[in-house]
């Protein structure tokens, strides 16, 4: 008897995939997933001072923003992830792997209302080749 409960004596054929139930599929999908990722705030702290460590990365101050460990982490789109992978770029550098997560949220504070007002005028007229800039970002030269 296996532990998805009796085979009938079939685990012995090499063709042989156990029945797992949909349920203890999706647990098992979701534990590899926290597993996995470092997005999950209940990722085992030991886990971000290994990567920090390893990196040689020095952080200070509260609520310390989790690391990616990968792009697929940060759920790009798979166009994103594929140019990325074309230009040779296939994981984060150390100082992507604790800061990127920052960045894109920092940046999509300015970014995405000025996005937002730039579609809601490309609805009230659609803008002719050559028409812009809509809108400017402004920021120090030392970022």
């Amino acid at each position: 008897m296996s532990k998805y409960g009796d085979t009938f004596g079939l685990e012995d054929d090499d063709d042989y995939v156990p029945y797992v139930p949909i349920k203890q599929r999706r647990e098992a999908k979701f534990q590899k997933l926290i597993e996995t990722t470092s997005l999950y705030p209940w990722s085992p702290q030991r886990e971000h001072d290994a990567i920090r460590q390893m990196y040689h990365i020095l952080v200070d101050g509260e609520e310390i923003p989790q690391q990616i460990k990968h792009f697929r982490d940060m759920k790009f789109p798979p166009e994103i992830l594929k140019y990325l992978k074309s230009k040779g770029i296939n994981r984060p550098t150390p100082i992507q792997v604790q800061g990127l997560l920052v960045v894109v949220w920092k940046n999509l504070a300015f970014s995405l209302p000025l996005t937002i007002f730039a579609l809601e005028e490309e609805v009230k007229l659609p803008l002719i080749r050559g028409e812009g800039p809509i809108g400017m970002i402004v920021c120090p030269s030392n970022h």
